[in-house]
């Protein structure tokens, strides 16, 4: 399994799945914060899953404060593309209206 990206609820979530190393996951989540952390946005992560190629590698769950700009957006996607990760925008299904 190679590692993947994913960008969720309306850009507010990262998920990156598929890691194999601590080095690895610690190196992406350093240079993450690096690019994007700022005065008004601040990052939460959360970790799980089993390093080791036997398993299926840890995944790391970041949460933003809030949504993130298109330049942002623009930048994760550079980022990722330079390390041959693919980064997926899971779009939300739109909200559906209550009928009564």
């Amino acid at each position: 399994m190679s590692v993947v990206a994913i960008l969720r609820r309306n850009c507010r979530e990262l998920i990156i799945k598929g890691l194999r190393t601590h080095v690895l996951a610690e190196v992406l989540c350093r240079e993450l914060s690096d690019m994007l952390l700022s005065k008004d946005l601040s990052l939460n992560y959360f970790f799980n899953g089993e390093l080791g190629s036997i398993n299926k590698g840890m995944t790391i769950k970041i949460i933003f404060n809030r949504e993130l700009s298109k330049h942002e957006v623009l930048a994760l996607e550079k980022f990722f593309s330079i390390r041959g990760i693919k980064l997926i925008h899971e779009i939300n299904p739109p909200k559906q209206e209550l009928r009564t």
